[in-house]
């Protein structure tokens, strides 16, 4: 008898971007689908998004109430309400999957759980929250709801779910030392990728591009001024800027290469996902990796399965997770990175030394076999 698989995907915010926890639930569903039945209770948000992979399981819209329309947290608020009271009827002996740390995904899965003691509950955290108090990160009203969100997060299903699913070893260690959760509950498990069966071009339109959310964390502060470093000694480089973000960061862009007539350098792509955003990333040379923080760094992975050798910041978990495959460089230099990335663009055998180590590691992470993988680890049903 099949497995029945609930996936809560409810903390979306908008329909034509994809983050990286929402691609690994998505592909997760994807391979799930062909041993198990799978059902995502979604939001409006969201089950855009899936409906535009193509997904074969029931994807069920629980809300439509848009984070545009009414801000983010009246918009959770009430979807963690019709979360918990319009659910459509569970089977006995149901997999939640909550498939992040917010509020709409956890409550709901908790909720579902004490209701129907034959329920497991396995709760994903895909990126630990910096302190704002600790200068970590910028101290804003939405820095401290998500560190302070996270927090009674991570304690329900401390005490209430069946696993907790982390991305590196470093963010197991952080639960079990400072959060005391039993090191048992807590299991590592991987985001894959999608390898195109192309080769990689060797004559590419841009000399790099960067994928990832506009936002601070990614470094987009960093890689403006990297590229500036690089155009200094490469005055005609071009760099793809692919990803989304707010409205703030769209403009801090534009300021910036306006600012330092980068127009001929940069250009802005916005969001790109599937075989799109594949074809402008193979049509580049080098992948910037600028982020400040991560947890794993799909878009890393995905880069060195496309052909491109990654220039990274020496963050701990990029070592720990993908050994000598990226080029780092100290944290914040971004004088050191624009020469790393100058080096790849001129240094023909280096660039082919890096470019082979990046696509042998990458072949070992395919989706099926991470979700396999944590498929498997999931508890027996209960009588």
């Amino acid at each position: 008898m099949k497995k029945n698989i609930i996936i809560l995907a409810n903390s979306g915010t908008d329909p034509n971007n994809m983050s990286g926890g929402d691609k690994i639930f998505i592909e997760y569903a994807k391979a799930w689908s062909e041993y198990a039945k799978v059902s995502i209770l979604t939001c409006s948000e969201l089950a855009c998004v899936c409906s535009r992979e193509n997904l074969e399981c029931d994807i069920i819209p629980i809300s439509k109430i848009a984070v545009q329309k009414v801000g983010l947290y009246i918009a959770y608020a009430m979807r963690i309400v019709k979360s918990c009271f319009k659910r459509p009827k569970i089977p006995n002996s149901s997999i939640i999957y909550s498939s992040s740390d917010f509020m709409p995904d956890v409550i709901p899965s908790l909720f579902y759980r004490l209701f129907n003691k034959t329920h497991h509950w396995i709760a994903a955290i895909y990126l630990l929250a910096p302190n704002p108090l600790k200068k970590e990160t910028p101290l804003t009203a939405r820095s401290m709801f998500y560190f302070w969100s996270q927090n009674i997060s991570i304690l329900l299903m401390k005490y209430f779910a069946d696993q907790i699913c982390v991305l590196n070893k470093s963010d197991v260690e952080k639960l079990v030392l400072d959060y005391k959760i039993n090191p048992s509950k807590v299991i590592i498990t991987r985001p894959g990728v999608t390898v195109p069966n192309t080769p990689p071009s060797t004559m590419g339109q841009y000399d790099a591009c960067f994928v990832g959310r506009f936002h601070k964390q990614k470094g987009i502060p960093d890689l403006l001024e990297i590229w500036k470093h690089v155009c200094n000694t490469s005055t005609d480089a071009k760099l793809a800027l692919i990803g989304s973000g707010e409205p703030e960061w769209f403009d801090f862009i534009e300021k910036y290469i306006n600012k330092h007539k980068l127009n001929k350098n940069i250009e802005v792509l916005g969001f790109k996902d599937g075989e799109e955003k594949f074809e402008i990333m193979k049509n580049s040379k080098v992948f910037l990796f600028p982020s400040n923080y991560e947890s794993f760094g799909i878009a890393g992975l995905e880069a060195i399965a496309s052909g491109l050798p990654v220039v990274a910041f020496n963050i701990p978990v990029f070592k720990d997770i993908f050994k000598d495959t990226f080029s780092l460089v100290p944290l914040g230099n971004t004088k050191a990175f624009a020469d790393e990335v100058v080096l790849l663009l001129t240094n023909q055998e280096y660039y082919k030394r890096k470019q082979e180590e990046g696509l042998n590691f990458a072949k070992s992470f395919t989706w099926k076999e991470c979700a396999k993988d944590l498929f498997d680890t999931f508890p027996q049903a209960s009588n």
